[in-house]
């Protein structure tokens, strides 16, 4: 099941962020899995980060790409274009636990007919800080936090408070 944090009644409320969606951990058995096929976007990125399960991503650009666990996946739709987000078939033969979570980040005025970019960043490139005295850590997905910085090229510029 997916869980939507922002309603549709209320994007007034929110000006870059458009919606947060999460997929419940769920285990499924082999040849349960399904995706999004082809779908179309305009006019904001999508921001895609796999917990667990393997994703598949296909475009009408010619990208295609493969989410692991940590992984991270940047597309900036721009003017228009076609992908689907579909379970590797691997993952669809064995099966297992799929969990993720996808924010869509609403792109300006300027910028909504901007050129398509896609960006695929595994989790080994994502810069890890830990908090001192084992409070946590912090991946570094985009921007900038704790004088390190992400290799994600954003269109809107990402800070930390920290």
């Amino acid at each position: 099941m997916i869980h939507r944090s922002f309603l549709s009644h209320s994007l007034s409320d929110f000006d870059q962020f458009l919606l947060h969606d999460e997929t419940d951990p769920i285990d499924l058995k082999p040849k349960e899995a399904n995706g999004a096929p082809d779908h179309s976007h305009r006019g904001f990125e999508t921001v895609t980060y796999a917990i667990s399960g393997n994703i598949e991503h296909k475009d009408s650009q010619g990208h295609s790409g493969k989410l692991s666990p940590g992984d991270v996946r940047w597309m900036t739709t721009g003017s228009r274009v076609i992908h689907s987000e579909m379970p590797t078939k691997e993952f669809v033969d064995k099966g297992g636990r799929l969990h993720g979570f996808q924010l869509w980040v609403n792109l300006s005025k300027n910028d909504k007919m901007t050129k398509y970019s896609y960006q695929d960043i595994p989790s080994l490139n994502i810069p890890i800080i830990k908090i001192p005295d084992e409070k946590g850590v912090v991946r570094v997905i985009a921007g900038q936090a704790f004088g390190n910085n992400s290799i994600i090229k954003t269109r809107i510029p990402i800070r930390s408070l920290a």
